[in-house]
């Protein structure tokens, strides 16, 4: 948007007047008149001061591009005076032309002046020759690099011509002067700096010192405003002389009508010292208007209609140069979410308010109440312990979005006993019984609490309201967020994002992301999602999949799994198990009775037969086969040697599906942590050539639709005979011999 510069303001004199003592009256003021100067002494009296803002320019309405002297002194301000030259352009002999105008453009579309020049080339703000001023001269800048570059020294203009920097006090002679406040720093960030002028003159500005390296700076936001009187004296008698201004603030245009905060009254910087001990800066962050356009929040001040919002340097302490408005700047409202998980915190953190974005802790201040970062015994998760005992212990919500349409709460929690105090959500003028919305039942497993406020409620938190003892609970994964009016359904969508741990041993293919809607109704199912149907794919690596954490490496989330609540943009990181796969036992044997075969057994880890889907088993081959995979046991399973015909058999020892045992034929063993199955391998023809040929064995085990495999070991029909025949204890049987006899 375009926007006109603003134009000089002239204040009106400000007069004192010798009053008639005669009735020698006396009344005491407790608020003096904004326009009347303050009398210190006599002196100060007969002096009157004013001031004006002569130029202000932030480059926003100029168009990116190289300038000359006199193009860029036209765009500035459109007349011959108050504009922004190169000083040798204006026929001074004492310095030579030279400086060039570039303006750029940042990214998020501030425009500022790019000056460049060598040593002793000046730059500034132009009157007149005409119209001398005591001027004050005040912008933001920063350097391309922090050295190698050339700073600036003060540079003005006497009645006579000649080049004054900070001279005599004779108002005819002078020197260059480095201006060690900006000498001492080439800030590489946008950095606020003041000079003012101590002579009466044409101009204030800047030139390049002729220190080493580029003659380069960058300036944005310059103001001069002028004094009628010298300002660097403290001798003088209006020193201390404090000329008051209005500071007014303003909607800026396109925007519906929003109430903003009534015009203050500032008194005009000018010297170094605020000798007139008055208030001389506006502090920006503490104004703001008190409603908004549907649908759009507050995002600070412009000094110019439409413009960008002030610079931070300044932000806090805007040094007021005379009669000036600040415009408001909206942005699109969103919903705000503040979290805390505690997981950034060592065990053992002692916690108060101040650590906490959004949290108050123990707001009734309570002697004996703690809060605590400990390791929860039933998940494994970092949680806050809250303690005390006796009534009032407790915690509330700071930094709320008052201005919001609504907002909510929640967090998972649980205490040490069903027994013990209430805990009381209170929302309103204060915590008084008049107050009271509910109490938090006392659930000793981890339960998720919900609850939504009036925004404009003075206060809102929860503690313990009777003397039944036990104040004690934990929390975990507390949120806050509020939903400001008039957001179309597209503002409030958030997205989650699923991603592989940081250092994961597994490799996937994780899920595609999920647009829903922020959580603010109980009767929207659009808000929740069931993380157990949405798991990674492609799983390699000896891991199954466990489940998704909020954090990376953190626990599975252990409340609402199946009703996951969507309440920011966030990331669900994949939590990984190690498996152990099933392992075949050393032993082999021969099964003489019945169907006649060779034996082999395995084991498996019996935290396997709690998946809900589960299958477990061999894979079998000969070698002919085996010999094919060119010695890679890797490339024994059911996608690739399984895939080739009559190459491969199997056998399913247990089986799973959906929860239901459908198969089990495994062995009833004492050991509590494994299980033994086991599989028997028939129908060999009798032959030297097949007695002799190696068999191949593998165990494997299926969890929820990802395989795992175990060892490889192999042996033959007359090697297991050859075994059972050479055992301690060895019992003829016609089995065994008759093998033996084939192949020897």
């Amino acid at each position: 948007m375009k926007r006109n510069p603003i134009r000089p303001l002239f204040a009106a004199a400000l007069s004192a007047a010798l009053l008639c003592m005669s009735a020698y009256a006396f009344t005491p003021e407790t608020v003096e008149t904004p326009s009347e100067p303050i009398v210190e002494d006599e002196n100060a009296a007969l002096t009157e001061v004013t001031s004006e803002l002569l130029f202000y320019q932030d480059f926003d309405n100029i168009p990116v591009g190289t300038y000359e002297s006199g193009d860029i002194a036209s765009l500035l301000s459109g007349t011959e005076a108050n504009k922004l030259v190169d000083f040798g352009k204006m026929g001074w002999g004492v310095i030579g032309s030279g400086c060039t105008f570039e303006v750029l453009e940042e990214e998020d579309g501030n425009h500022y002046l790019k000056v460049t020049g060598t040593t002793y080339k000046a730059f500034g703000v132009w009157f007149d020759n005409s119209d001398l001023k005591y001027a004050v001269m005040s912008f933001n800048y920063k350097f391309p690099a922090s050295t190698g570059y050339k700073t600036l020294n003060s540079a003005a203009y006497s009645a006579q011509g000649a080049m004054f920097v900070g001279g005599t006090g004779d108002g005819k002679t002078g020197n260059w002067t480095a201006n060690n406040a900006l000498m001492a720093s080439t800030a590489t960030e946008w950095t606020q700096f003041r000079n003012h002028s101590y002579v009466q003159s044409p101009c204030v500005g800047f030139g390049f010192n002729q220190s080493a390296g580029e003659g380069e700076i960058y300036l944005d936001d310059i103001t001069v405003w002028s004094f009628s009187t010298r300002i660097d004296d403290a001798s003088e008698p209006a020193h201390k002389s404090a000329v008051a201004k209005t500071i007014s603030f303003k909607n800026s245009n396109g925007y519906e009508d929003a109430e903003m905060p009534a015009d203050i009254t500032r008194y005009v910087w000018y010297n170094f010292y605020n000798g007139q001990s008055k208030p001389v800066t506006v502090d920006l962050s503490s104004f703001a208007p008190s409603s908004a356009p549907a649908g759009y929040e507050f995002a600070g001040w412009s000094a110019t209609d439409g413009g960008l919002k002030i610079k931070d340097c300044q932000y806090n302490a805007y040094k007021v140069p005379g009669d000036f408005t600040f415009y408001a700047l909206w942005q699109k409202a969103k919903p705000v979410v503040m979290q805390e998980n505690f997981d950034d915190y060592e065990v053992g953190t002692v916690l108060t308010s101040n650590d906490l974005e959004f949290l108050q802790l123990n707001q009734f201040g309570s002697a004996d109440f703690t809060a605590t970062v400990v390791l929860d015994e039933t998940t494994g998760s970092k949680v806050l312990k809250i303690a005390g005992s006796k009534i009032y212990s407790g915690f509330a919500l700071k930094n709320r979005g008052r201005t919001a349409e609504k907002e909510y709460v929640t967090f998972d929690y649980r205490f040490d006993s069903a027994d013990g105090s209430r805990l009381v959500i209170y929302s309103g003028t204060d915590h008084t019984g008049g107050n009271h919305q509910g109490t938090v039942s006392r659930q000793t497993a981890w339960t998720n609490l919900i609850f939504g406020s009036n925004p404009a409620n003075n206060v809102f938190g929860f503690f313990f309201d009777r003397n039944d003892g036990n104040y004690v609970m934990y929390l975990d994964n507390i949120y806050y967020w509020y939903i400001p009016a008039g957001l179309e359904a597209e503002d409030k969508q958030v997205t989650v994002t699923f991603a592989n741990s940081t250092g994961s041993p597994v490799t996937a293919t994780m899920p595609e992301k999920l647009t829903k809607t922020l959580w603010e109704s109980a009767d929207d199912k659009n808000n929740t999602i069931n993380l157990e149907l949405i798991a990674p794919t492609d799983i390699a690596g000896g891991y199954r999949f466990a489940g998704w954490s909020r954090t990376d490496g953190g626990k599975v989330i252990s409340v609402n799994y199946k009703a996951h609540r969507i309440i920011a943009n966030e990331t669900l990181y994949a939590v990984w198990e190690k498996v152990d796969a099933p392992a075949l036992l050393d032993t082999v044997s021969i099964r003489t009775g019945g169907v006649q075969g060779m034996r082999f057994k395995a084991s498996v880890h019996n935290a396997a037969l709690t998946a809900e889907n589960a299958e477990i088993g061999f894979i079998v081959t000969r070698a002919k086969f085996f010999d094919q995979l060119d010695n890679d046991e890797s490339l024994f399973n059911f996608d690739d040697l399984g895939s080739v015909e009559k190459a491969m058999v199997s056998g399913i020892s247990f089986k799973k599906a959906d929860g239901v045992i459908e198969i089990n034929k495994l062995m009833d063993e004492e050991d509590t942590s494994a299980s033994i199955f086991a599989a028997v391998l028939t129908g060999i023809p009798e032959s030297k050539e097949n007695y002799t040929e190696k068999i191949y064995i593998r165990a494997y085990m299926k969890l929820d639709g990802v395989t795992y495999y175990g060892n490889v070991k192999n042996m033959s029909l007359y090697e297991a005979a050859l075994a059972v025949k050479n055992t301690e204890g060895y019992e003829t049987t016609d089995f065994v011999e008759r093998i033996l006899e084939i192949c020897q």
